[in-house]
C-alpha cells in the first residue's frame, strides 16, 4: 500500500534531479484553479549532497509561484518533505491563462466584451476577464504535473509550450513575457489609457 501523504501549508519540498537540488514550499490552495496546490519556488539551485536548514532556505527569494500536485510529486517523482515554515505570501501574484474561442462564444452570448484576451485571478480575487494583464508579477495559471515542474526547475523549458505561444499569436492576443520563456523578474502588458481596460465577471 502506498504510504499517505499528510502536507500543510508552509511545508517545504525538496526536489533532486542529477547533481542538483531545489526547493519548493506548499503556500495555499487555488480554489479559482483546481483546488491545485499553489507553491512558492526558491531561487537557489543547491548541489544534492547540500543539506541546507530550513531558516536558510526560506530566507532565499522566489523565482517561480506556479500550480502542481505536492502529493503526486512525492508518491512518484521522489519529492520529500524535509521541514515546515510560515507559508509565504503569495497574494500578490496574478495568475492568468488565454481565452479560447469556444469560451469569447460564450461571453459573447451573455452580452459580455469579446474582446477580452485574458481571464486574471489571484488567490484571494476571483478571476475577471482582461483586455491587459495587470502590472506587477503573472504567472501561468495552469496545474501543471510534478514532471512538468521539475523542467521548469533544471531544464530552463518555457512555462508555456511555444505551439501554445503561436496559438495566442495567431488569435493576435498580446504574449506576457512569461509565456514565451522563464524568468524571475516579470514584466507584463499595461494599457497605455486605462480607458481601454475593462474587467468582467464571469456572469450571465
Amino acid at each position: 500500500m502506498a504510504k499517505r501523504v499528510v502536507l500543510k501549508k508552509g511545508d517545504i519540498v525538496s526536489i533532486t534531479r542529477d547533481n542538483h537540488k531545489r526547493y519548493i514550499q506548499y503556500v495555499d490552495n487555488d480554489h479559482y484553479q483546481l483546488n491545485g496546490d499553489v507553491i512558492y519556488v526558491f531561487k537557489r539551485i543547491y548541489t544534492s549532497n547540500d543539506n541546507p536548514s530550513v531558516e536558510g532556505i526560506v530566507n532565499d527569494t522566489y523565482e517561480l509561484v506556479l500550480h502542481t500536485t505536492i502529493r503526486a510529486g512525492i508518491k512518484y517523482n521522489g519529492w520529500e518533505k524535509i521541514g515546515h515554515s510560515e507559508p509565504k505570501d503569495v497574494s500578490f501574484v496574478h495568475f492568468f491563462s488565454w481565452n479560447s474561442d469556444d469560451e469569447k462564444l460564450i461571453f459573447s452570448k451573455c452580452n459580455m466584451f469579446s474582446e477580452f484576451n485574458w481571464r486574471v485571478w489571484t488567490i484571494e480575487r476571483e478571476w475577471t476577464k482582461e483586455i491587459f494583464l495587470p502590472s506587477g508579477v503573472c504567472m501561468p495559471g495552469i496545474v501543471y504535473a510534478p514532471l512538468s515542474i521539475e523542467e521548469f526547475l533544471f531544464d530552463d523549458r518555457p512555462l508555456v509550450h511555444r505551439n501554445i505561444v503561436k496559438q495566442i499569436i495567431a488569435r493576435g492576443q498580446p504574449i506576457p513575457d512569461i509565456a514565451t520563456y522563464k524568468v524571475s523578474t516579470l514584466v507584463s502588458n499595461t494599457p497605455q489609457n486605462s480607458d481601454q481596460r475593462y474587467a468582467e465577471k464571469n456572469e450571465c
